[in-house]
């Protein structure tokens, strides 16, 4: 089959950040994933959130390392959304590694080699449950 015509899910990424060029740097790398990107900063995330649209959740933590926390336990959508948190250091970033509820951190500076990858693995991994669990209730 021609992979022209195969066609795959519309895959969305929401980034939300504070500060209006941490959001464009971030959506910038994530597009180069070929990702669709939406941005908005935290006052406008919960209402992007209620529409359920995205496969992916981009957070800056901010200067204080905890923005992320209100959003993800406010976090009610039938089909969660794999979630990357950007950490200001290393040591926050491995911290937050451990939390089930976040697909991944990664620390400060924001590179491609960080991002693409990053968002590649979680992605692929999101596919591969969904077709697990299709498989397991066609059993």
């Amino acid at each position: 089959m021609n992979k022209s015509t195969v066609s795959r899910p519309r895959r969305r990424a929401l980034v939300i950040a504070d500060r209006a060029v941490d959001r464009i740097v971030l959506s910038r790398f994530v597009a180069l994933a070929g990702i669709g990107v939406d941005e908005v900063d935290l006052a406008g995330s919960k209402a992007m959130l209620m529409r359920g649209a995205h496969d992916l959740l981009v957070i800056d933590s901010g200067q204080s390392n905890d923005n992320h926390v209100p959003i993800i336990a406010g976090l009610s959508l039938s089909q969660r959304p794999e979630i990357i948190v950007v950490a200001r250091d290393q040591e926050i970033a491995r911290l937050l590694n451990g939390d089930p509820e976040i697909g991944a951190a990664i620390c400060q500076p924001v590179t491609s080699d960080k991002v693409v990858p990053t968002v590649h693995h979680l992605l692929e991994a999101r596919v591969a449950r969904t077709s697990n669990q299709a498989a397991g209730l066609a059993d």
